[in-house]
């Protein structure tokens, strides 16, 4: 199936809608999401005429950055029929229950920021950008992951949230059987609270054990204390390209390095795995790896270099936090295994967040 990038090309961005359809804008939330928007509508020359939260969290005399803050029901009494940003990320059952029917009183758009850095992976970057999402999507392995990938991308060229509420089935998100076949280790980098390595051993059962990474003092604590010591083993270090010293921003699931912060030690899987060359004799054997690390990604990724290399590994790499990664990503994971199947995987999550990329190998 021929990618569809005209068709992607020609979807109406978010600026473009906002001004054809001429309703008053609001915000819906406040916090760092509603300062992004805010700085985005004034680099667009947009106004926006108010903001409205959840009715759990409006009380009286709250206000954010001038406007005062009040229910949705108080802005249709006003207003009527507005168009709507919505400032924070919403998943699985609630992003239906709550978006669906806001859709369909108001436009309901959502700025597809990354979390990480500037820039939008939008219309411009995409058409820059052509040859390379070309490529991706041609390497993908089955037709949910186009779909969910075009999917996606759409979503990016139009902020509207339709596009990423268009499949919640669970084989959505569900890795395909490939990431799971081995008998070797797992390596879990951003295990946050072991959760995820405890979904991947009910899994698989029968792998050799997980090796969990999680640099944030206070979870890795909740890892140790909510894991098997018996099937997991816990290091409380950060992933990365180089070994050595760092800090971190503990914020939840938002721990990341920074310039300063907690001190945490970083190291490469290259070094913890036992993979000084490429040709090491007594690296630990890995099976797979799961990466979300905070758009740290790419770098441990290249930090495994000689590890991915020997061990061809099957490997599921969050693919949300930099605008880069949708296409960066993948194009890295080729270049270790290039002989592969690739698969792209999303829960039902907006903006766009919680994607991923797996890659399974088809020669070992």
């Amino acid at each position: 199936m021929a990618f569809p990038l005209s068709d992607l090309l020609s979807l109406p961005s978010l600026p473009e809608t906002l001004r054809e359809a001429g309703l008053p804008v609001y915000l819906y939330g406040i916090g760092d999401g509603a300062d992004k928007t805010l700085a985005y509508l004034d680099r667009l020359g947009i106004r926006a005429c108010g903001v409205f939260a959840s009715d759990g969290f409006v009380r009286d005399g709250l206000t954010f950055r001038g406007f005062p803050v009040g229910t949705l029901a108080e802005v249709e009494r006003r207003e009527g029929r507005v168009a709507v940003l919505l400032c924070f990320g919403v998943e699985g059952a609630e992003a239906v229950s709550l978006l669906r029917p806001l859709a369909e009183r108001h436009l309901l758009r959502t700025p597809p920021f990354p979390v990480y850095g500037d820039g939008m992976f939008d219309r411009e970057r995409l058409r820059e950008q052509s040859a390379d999402a070309e490529r991706v999507y041609g390497w993908l392995s089955d037709d949910l992951s186009r779909a969910l990938f075009r999917d996606v991308l759409a979503f990016q060229m139009t902020g509207d949230p339709a596009h990423l509420l268009a499949h919640t089935e669970l084989s959505c998100e569900t890795p395909p059987d490939g990431y799971f076949a081995h008998g070797k280790l797992h390596l879990d980098v951003g295990a946050y609270d072991g959760r995820t390595a405890r979904d991947y051993l009910a899994v698989n059962p029968h792998c050799a054990g997980v090796w969990a990474f999680e640099p944030n003092p206070e979870v890795f604590r909740r890892l140790r204390d909510g894991t098997d010591p018996s099937r997991v083993r816990c290091f409380p270090l950060a992933c990365g390209e180089t070994d050595g010293d760092a800090s971190l921003a503990p914020h939840g699931r938002g721990s990341r390095l920074q310039a300063d912060g907690v001190p945490v030690s970083v190291c490469r899987l290259d070094t913890v795995c036992g993979y000084p060359t490429v040709n090491a004799a007594d690296g630990a054997p890995v099976g797979s790896i799961r990466v979300d690390a905070e758009g740290m990604d790419a770098a441990v990724l290249r930090g495994g270099a000689n590890l991915l290399t020997a061990c061809r590994p099957s490997v599921c790499v969050s693919a949300y936090h930099r605008a880069d990664d949708l296409l960066d990503l993948p194009l890295l994971l080729k270049r270790f295994c290039y002989r592969s199947e690739l698969y792209f995987r999303k829960r039902p999550c907006v903006p766009a967040w919680d994607t991923s990329f797996v890659l399974c190998p088809t020669i070992l």
